[in-house]
């Protein structure tokens, strides 16, 4: 009788890892839908990306990044931008029901540094950044924390919460949402809830 041998367990494999030589107060734009987003503020010049894959080896996880057309570059010395073709089939990403991709990118950059983020049920992170934040997420979740400087949050059908927020403006528009905000300071502060969201202060 033949033996039935099953595949090794999917384990996070980084895929990818790139580093940027970056300018002051420049911008990271993040666009890579169903990937889950992990940001944390540094006193370094450089904008450090890591790619990790569930997979079962490092070519298999290349072969889904390769697949996604996931991209990590400097345009200049003020932009580094992150992205991917984005696609959904029964609400999941990949490029079948049965073999979703699972990606989490984890990012340090420059403390001052501003930060646009299109995301998408994902599970999203941000700590200490002190540039200007923007923010748009259609379900998934936020997590903000130690943030200065500007943030703006557009969240659809996700969790969002947000904690100790200092800095000039402050606007949450969180729609079919639940929002945490606690130990914010915003010279302006604007706070949406349409469509029925519930808030906690």
């Amino acid at each position: 009788m033949a033996r039935i041998t099953r595949p090794a367990p999917d384990k996070e494999v980084r895929a990818l890892q790139k580093k940027f030589d970056v300018a002051p107060s420049g911008r990271l734009f993040i666009s890579v839908p169903g990937a889950d987003l992990d940001l944390i503020a540094t006193d370094s010049d450089k904008v450090e990306a890591e790619v990790y894959v569930k997979s079962q080896s490092k070519n298999e996880a290349l072969a889904l990044t390769d697949r996604i057309k996931l991209r990590l570059r400097a345009v200049d010395k003020q932009t580094v931008r992150i992205e991917s073709k984005s696609f959904y089939q029964n609400g999941f990403v990949g490029w079948n029901t049965d073999d979703a991709i699972q990606i989490r990118l984890l990012i340090r950059l420059p403390r001052a540094f501003n930060v646009d983020i299109q995301a998408s049920g994902s599970a999203t992170s941000i700590k200490a950044v002190e540039g200007k934040v923007s923010i748009q997420l259609s379900g998934g979740s936020l997590n903000a924390t130690e943030l200065q400087g500007r943030l703006e949050v557009m969240g659809y059908g996700c969790t969002l919460d947000i904690d100790q927020f200092e800095g000039s403006n402050l606007e949450l528009v969180a729609a079919s949402s639940a929002l945490t905000a606690s130990n914010v300071k915003a010279k302006q502060l604007s706070i949406r809830a349409p469509n029925n969201s519930k808030m906690l202060y």
